[in-house]
């Protein structure tokens, strides 16, 4: 009888282990060696949630690795740095959306939290393949602040239309949101 496989970042599990796995969380940031905000209240969150031993955290930062991060980079977190020296959206869009594409297989059950609006593209054309994976859309700015019909305001669209759940910033963010056309995500 073969032994049936479960494949997690190259890692491979026995079928009968499946069922006490951690659930699968994989964080999408544009660079988390800077010190800005959104890399603070990701890696806080991801401290959290490994206290809670109950989740595999995940990092992928879409910039090249820098020697020293300026915050602590939890050691139970497995981070992955795709090889762009610096991501530029208009640029790098499909260099990313192949790079994600080639690091997760399609059966890969997870959530994948997007940090960023315009990050939401190449990660849905990136990860879309991934049937029993969830999307997070995680919007860090105002709902009018960027452009309505660039890789922004696509990217909010994109998160409407297509993510499994939107956080927004504000109440009043999350009233224009929910206004939008044909709106099918959870806010």
């Amino acid at each position: 009888m073969a032994l049936n496989k479960y494949i997690y970042l190259g890692k491979s599990h026995d079928s009968k282990s499946i069922s006490i796995m951690k659930k699968n969380i994989v964080f999408i940031i544009d660079d988390i060696y800077n010190g800005g905000g959104i890399a603070r209240v990701n890696l806080c969150l991801i401290e959290y949630l490994l206290k809670t031993k109950q989740y595999n955290i995940t990092l992928v930062s879409l910039c090249k690795p820098q020697e020293k991060s300026f915050y602590k980079i939890p050691e139970k977190c497995q981070l992955i740095n795709l090889p762009l020296t610096s991501f530029k959206i208009r640029k790098d869009t499909w260099k990313a959306a192949y790079k994600l594409h080639q690091l997760f297989p399609s059966d890969f059950k997870s959530t994948f939290i997007i940090n960023d609006v315009g990050h939401n593209i190449p990660a849905w054309l990136g990860l879309k393949h991934c049937k029993k994976a969830k999307f997070i859309s995680w919007s860090h700015m105002n709902f009018f602040n960027g452009s309505k019909y660039g890789f922004s305001g696509f990217g909010k669209r994109l998160a409407v239309k297509k993510f499994d759940h939107l956080i927004a910033l504000t109440k009043e963010d999350q009233a224009y949101y929910i206004k939008c056309k044909k709106c099918y995500t959870n806010i």
